[in-house]
C-alpha cells in the first residue's frame, strides 16, 4: 500500500487543485439548503472518481498480473492522454493570448443555474465535472492506471481507488467544513474563494494540464521503452 500511495500522490494533488469542482461546491453552499446540496455533490464526486479509477485499475491490473509488466497498450493509452492534456493546455494558452484585454470573462453556464438545482441536477453536475472536465478525467484515468500497474488485486485496487477519491476531495470537504464551522465569516471567505478561483481558473487549469500531461506522457513513454 505505501507504494500505491506514492504512485497516487501526484494525481491526488492534481484532483485537490482542480478549480471548477471547488467553485461548484462553494456556489451550492451559498444556495438554499446549501449544506445538503454540497454534500450530495461531494458524495457523487467521490463515487464517480472511485468508480472510474477502480475500473481502469482492474483493466490494466489484469494485464499486469498476466504478464508481470504493464502491456504496451497501457503505455499508448498514457501517451494519448498526456498528449491530449498538452494539446488542451496549448489551446487554452492560445485563447488567453488572443482574447481582448478588456473582454469580460464569461463564467460557466452551469454557474448561474447551480443555486436552483435539485438533487438529480446536482448529481448530474458532479458527474459532468468529473468525466467531461479536461483537467479532471485524465487524472482519474492516470490514477487508475497507476493502481493497476502495481498488480495489487481486486480488493486492494478498490481500497487504493477509494483512498484516492476521498483524499482527492479534500478541497471540497474543506469548503464544506468552513461553511459549517465559521458562520457568516466563513461565508464571506467562500465568496472570496469563489471569485479567486474563477479569476484564476485559466492559470490553474493550464498549469495542471501541462504538469500532469507531461507526467502521464513520460510514464507512457517509459512503459513503451521497457
Amino acid at each position: 500500500m505505501p507504494s500505491a500511495i506514492a504512485e497516487l500522490l501526484p494525481f491526488t494533488f492534481g484532483l485537490i487543485a482542480s478549480p471548477l469542482p471547488a467553485v461548484a461546491v462553494i456556489v451550492l453552499l451559498m444556495a438554499r439548503d446549501g449544506l445538503v446540496r454540497a454534500g450530495v455533490f461531494i458524495l457523487s464526486w467521490v463515487v464517480v472518481a472511485f468508480v472510474i479509477a477502480w475500473a481502469v485499475s482492474l483493466i490494466t491490473g489484469d494485464s499486469v498480473r498476466s504478464g508481470g509488466v504493464p502491456p504496451d497498450w497501457t503505455g499508448w493509452l498514457r501517451v494519448l492522454i498526456g498528449t491530449a492534456m498538452l494539446v488542451f493546455a496549448g489551446l487554452a494558452v492560445h485563447r488567453h493570448i488572443t482574447r481582448e484585454p478588456d473582454a469580460p470573462r464569461r463564467p460557466p453556464r452551469w454557474l448561474s443555474a447551480a443555486e436552483t438545482m435539485d438533487t438529480l441536477d446536482v448529481i448530474g453536475l458532479a458527474v459532468a465535472l468529473s468525466v467531461l472536465n479536461p483537467t479532471t478525467v485524465p487524472l482519474l484515468l492516470g490514477a487508475g492506471a497507476a493502481i493497476g500497474d502495481l498488480g495489487l488485486g481486486t480488493a486492494a485496487n478498490a481500497g487504493a481507488a477509494l483512498v484516492f477519491a476521498v483524499v482527492g476531495a479534500a478541497g471540497l470537504l474543506l469548503a464544506l467544513g468552513a461553511a459549517v464551522g465559521s458562520g457568516e465569516h466563513g461565508r464571506r471567505g467562500l465568496e472570496r474563494a469563489r471569485a479567486w478561483l474563477l479569476d484564476h481558473d485559466d492559470v490553474v487549469s493550464v498549469t495542471m494540464l501541462f504538469v500532469f500531461g507531461g507526467l502521464i506522457l513520460a510514464r507512457g513513454l517509459g512503459v513503451l521503452a521497457d
